[in-house]
Formats: structure tokens, sequence, C-alpha cells
């Protein structure tokens, strides 16, 4: 009984990308920085970050009040698109700072912020 010839092929896989280990030390793709300024950093803010401080205006709200008058659903995206960059630009803070997972935690509207939704430029 014969068996019939099989073609065999050895394929050559190089690591790709090879970039994570020949970047280091430069920035990704090594791109140089351009000088200019987002938005957040010139003193505007997103969109989102504008709805989150209009539905903080006057009151104290938690997470779930917060999303409720948003109409979100999602968590992770309420907190990396709306409450993670209003605190990091100081427009909003903590009723309890020192416990952040708290089950009574709330926010509430710093003076900078309450400026920004006013639509007055904040005063530094």
């Amino acid at each position: 009984m014969e068996t019939p010839d099989r073609a065999v092929s050895v394929v050559n896989v190089a690591a790709w990308p090879p970039w994570p280990f020949a970047l280091r030390g430069r920035p990704l793709g090594g791109l140089a920085a351009t000088g200019e300024v987002t938005g957040e950093v010139a003193g505007e803010v997103t969109g989102e970050v504008r709805r989150l401080l209009d539905a903080l205006k006057g009151e104290s709200l938690g997470r779930t009040e917060l999303q409720l008058a948003l109409r979100l659903k999602g968590q992770a995206n309420f907190r990396d698109r709306y409450l993670l960059p209003a605190l990091a630009a100081g427009l909003i803070e903590m009723t309890i700072p020192g416990k952040p997972n708290s089950r009574l935690q709330k926010y509430r509207l710093t003076p900078k912020g309450a400026a920004q939704a006013k639509g007055q430029s904040p005063r530094a």
C-alpha cells in the first residue's frame, strides 16, 4: 500500500510586532510631541463632563443617582467618560474623599465646576 505524497511547508513567522521591545526609551510609534493642547487642558470640557456638571447643579448625588439623571446604564462608561475626567479636572469632588469606594459616596461641584457649569471661565 502506497501513501500519497504530502506537501509540507514551513512557515517562518517573525515575532510581530517587534515594537514593544524596539521602542524602549522612545515615545510610542516614534511620534514626537506636537505642542498641541487638548480641550481639557485648555480649560474646555467634553460634552459628557458638561452633562455631569449640569446634573450636579445645586446638590450632591451618588453614582447611581447621577447615572439615572444622565440616563446611562453602563457603570464603566459612566466612570471613564464622565466621572474620572471631571474629578481629574477638579470640577467635582467626593463628599467622602478618604473612602472613594464607600456606598455612601456622593459627588458635588467645586467652585471651579460651578463656574464652568454657569458658562463662566473658571478662576485659577
